[in-house]
């Protein structure tokens, strides 16, 4: 139980363990979480696989962004490239991981995972500080690689999405609204891939069953988050008869569009005031 300093890939990071889970994250790339199971249970976190420098996959694991807005009178901010601040401690309540980093005197931004003792669950917490004399603006944005496995099945809070983009499939386009469950693709479809949103109601939850390991994952969100999902299907080999083996979940705080991209950058935000957190 307890605390340990670990590698991945050659990269410092630090596992925590409690009687039920254990959870591996990396402190100098904001806390990114690696490695999420219950003891002796599988693995939950898809890890990114080797592709090419061109390839849209992201870095695998669970991954936030917090990005700046451009509006009128707000202050700018960048925290890319800044160091993050990193400790760990055990209390009563668990087992937790902070990292803080810092953007000039502007802003400073908190994460803390827990590992609780009481049971087999993570609390993510986050704090955002402007410290500055004008308004701040910005998008948060969380991605959670998710590893299925054959026979798993997804049940969202939502009866209906909206498609933000899509690839290899000509029964939906962008802007479409996806019914959940989505339809099978036409027959004779490769790979494909779609994205859409929705806004994520209060107390609803994500459940991934997965009827292999008799486990599954319940994702509760914080309030005010929308609800994103990327799904697609890579593997044409799998004879298991599931139409989708690509699953990310995309919380997020402002507009849906993918962070760093100039949408992003342009879209509405949320605001902060000076002083406030």
């Amino acid at each position: 139980m307890g605390i340990r300093q670990r590698t991945v890939a050659g990269i410092p990071a630090v596992g925590l363990t409690t009687h039920d889970l254990e959870l591996l994250a990396t402190p100098a790339e904001g806390g990114r979480l690696v490695h999420l199971r219950r003891r002796r249970g599988r693995e939950w976190l898809r890890q990114a696989e080797p592709a090419p420098a061109e390839s849209e996959d992201p870095a695998g694991g669970w991954t936030e962004w917090l990005s700046a807005v451009e509006r009128p009178g707000a202050a700018p901010w960048e925290i890319a490239g800044a160091r993050w601040d990193a400790s760990a401690h055990e209390d009563a309540e668990g087992v937790t991981l902070t990292v803080q980093v810092r953007s000039g005197p502007v802003l400073t931004w908190r994460r803390e995972v827990t590992l609780e003792h009481s049971g087999p669950v993570v609390r993510v917490r986050h704090e955002l500080t402007n410290q500055g004399s004008a308004p701040v603006a910005f998008h948060w944005h969380s991605r959670i690689d998710l590893l299925t496995q054959p026979g798993a099945r997804l049940a969202l809070p939502v009866e209906h999405l909206q498609v933000t983009a899509v690839r290899g499939r000509g029964d939906l386009g962008s802007g479409d609204r996806l019914r959940w469950p989505p339809p099978a693709p036409p027959p004779g479809s490769g790979e494909w891939r779609l994205t859409a949103w929705a806004p994520w109601p209060s107390g609803g939850l994500v459940v991934l069953a997965d009827r292999s390991s008799g486990e599954r994952l319940e994702v509760e969100p914080g309030e005010g988050l929308g609800l994103g999902i990327d799904l697609g299907r890579r593997d044409r080999s799998r004879a298991d008869g599931a139409s989708w083996d690509r699953l990310a979940l995309l919380p997020s705080v402002g507009d849906p569009a993918l962070p760093g991209s100039p949408a992003a950058r342009r879209g509405p935000g949320s605001a902060l005031g000076p002083g406030e957190r």
